[in-house]
């Protein structure tokens, strides 16, 4: 299990998306209204939403949190 609150945004939930193991990842994040927050807006951050990262939305009240569920195939 892994819980990630780095200023998320996009780019860095589509980065923590590949960390190679199986398992859970728990970020801060992940609703509409977080990726509209000032910061986010003000410094151009990508958004969470849009990133191209399956998540989960395990509580929506802001700030919001949510989940990755990691896998890999192992060989």
């Amino acid at each position: 299990m892994m819980h990630v609150d780095i200023s998320n945004d996009g780019y860095v939930i589509r980065n923590i998306s590949k960390y190679k193991n199986k398992g859970l990842i728990f970020f801060e994040g992940g609703s509409l209204e977080r990726d509209n927050v000032d910061w986010m807006i003000k410094y151009k951050k990508p958004s969470i939403n849009y990133c191209g990262v399956e998540y989960e939305v395990l509580i929506d009240k802001f700030p919001s949190m949510s989940q990755i569920k990691v896998t890999i195939n192992e060989k």
